[in-house]
């Protein structure tokens, strides 16, 4: 079974995009490598970076921000590893 990799990143008109887009980036080369990947967190109101994403077949789950939350949905959705990228979350 393929390494599954969830990225954690939102992209909004209001907070901007450049969070999703790297993690398409990201995404792409980890896609190109073999592994699964899946969004979770929130892309909406911006129709190009949607279209991007479904090109991509991306899965895209709304997530919390809440560390101990988000942590029990990777879990729920199986995922091997998290990457963080967005300001508002919590490092921890």
């Amino acid at each position: 079974m393929p390494v599954h990799i969830a990225l954690r990143c939102d992209a909004r008109p209001e907070t901007g995009t450049g969070h999703v887009v790297r993690c398409l980036a990201l995404g792409d080369e980890l896609t190109s490598r073999g592994a699964r990947v899946t969004i979770l967190g929130e892309v909406t109101g911006v129709p190009w970076l949607t279209e991007q994403v479904e090109h991509r077949g991306l899965v895209v789950v709304p997530a919390p921000d809440d560390p101990d939350e988000l942590a029990s949905l990777a879990r729920e959705c199986e995922v091997d590893a998290v990457v963080l990228d967005g300001y508002h979350l919590d490092p921890g």
